[in-house]
């Protein structure tokens, strides 16, 4: 079975696979998230320092922003680092298809941070096994278990998720 792999959806495997699976299966509740609403507002501030709007879509991937030597991510904080990592991976591996090579540049609006990523041999290679796995949890038709923490509980991640109500009331 042929799977949409999407940015989008690498993100939320990242943080939690049932995220993800829910996620695919257009259980989507990113509507209701205050942290969702915070991190819009940041991504549409993003061009305060541009002249104009930047963002790119190419085959199904929308880039914040490209530029001569890089694809440009923004993003709200950087708690999230792994799943926006694998989502900069992802667009470098769509563009390199492509025959366009850049590197990544990751802009966190609240810490003024820039991290740059770029398509190794070791990343791609990261970055496949991550599209394989994820590819093995949606053809599976039951959902992932959800995160919990040693006590039992809801883990860390979950807090603030946007499915915590789904999960865990």
């Amino acid at each position: 079975m042929k799977f949409q792999i999407t940015a989008s959806l690498i993100a939320q495997y990242m943080h939690c696979p049932r995220q993800g699976w829910l996620f695919y299966n257009n259980l989507k509740s990113e509507h209701t998230s205050e942290k969702v609403k915070i991190g819009k507002h940041y991504h549409e501030l993003r061009y305060d320092d541009q002249d104009e709007n930047v963002e790119v879509e190419l085959d199904g991937i929308k880039i914040d922003k490209l530029t001569k030597d890089y694809v440009e991510e923004f993003k709200k904080a950087n708690t999230e680092f792994e799943g926006v990592k694998m989502q900069i991976l992802f667009y470098l591996w769509k563009l390199k298809q492509k025959g366009v090579n850049k590197k990544g540049l990751i802009k966190f609006k609240e810490n003024q941070d820039n991290i740059q990523i770029e398509l190794t041999k070791d990343n791609e290679k990261e970055l496949l096994n991550t599209i394989q796995d994820i590819e093995s949890i949606l053809s599976s038709e039951k959902i992932p278990d959800k995160l919990i923490n040693k006590q039992g509980g809801p883990h860390k991640k979950c807090r603030g998720c946007s499915y915590y109500e789904f999960c865990w009331i």
